[in-house]
């Protein structure tokens, strides 16, 4: 009967070791557990931010991507109205070389004086037609710009999605 106080004894002695012990044990797993649930929040994150960032990215990109297009509606339209008022040019020099010829072979003043009206029309004709195309010539160029730009704006803007790209493959891994 004695041994059993000596076993109940040496139970109790022991018994505070092992809880010790395994106390330790589960709060270096607990430390550990809690470590690796923050860190997987900043990266979580971190992640969330960049993909924020992606959209914003992504709609710059949507939105330059519209600008370029009306840039270059604006361009064609600007290069159609220069040929419309170089070909209107042309057909108004032709109709002046008319005029003169018509001036000089009038054989009455009559004829002269309707040849000179038709020349001074046609004269005022070349003149509008030329400051079109002067117009347009600078439209055009300020258009070509544009274009320019915009086509520099969507480069930048892709290449900084492929650098979010790159960034969200190292996160996942890839």
């Amino acid at each position: 009967m004695r041994s059993r106080p000596v076993w109940s004894m040496a139970l109790l002695l022991t018994l505070p070791a092992a809880f010790a012990e395994s106390g330790t044990s589960e709060s270096m797993v607990t430390k550990t557990l809690l470590d690796e649930v923050r860190q997987l929040r900043q990266d979580l994150q971190s992640v969330a931010a960049t993909i924020q960032r992606v959209q914003i990215g992504m709609y710059r990109l949507q939105s330059a991507s519209v600008q370029l297009d009306k840039a270059k509606v604006r361009l064609e339209q600007a290069r159609s109205q220069c040929e419309q008022a170089q070909q209107q040019q042309k057909w108004a020099a032709g109709r002046i070389e008319e005029a003169e010829t018509r001036q000089r072979d009038a054989a009455n003043s009559d004829a002269r004086q309707a040849a000179e009206a038709s020349l001074k029309q046609e004269k005022s004709n070349l003149e509008m037609w030329t400051d079109r195309a002067q117009k347009c010539q600078v439209e055009q160029i300020e258009s070509e710009n544009q274009v320019r730009d915009g086509q520099a704006r969507m480069a930048e803007l892709s290449d900084q999605l492929d650098r979010f790209d790159k960034l969200l493959a190292a996160y996942l891994g890839k």
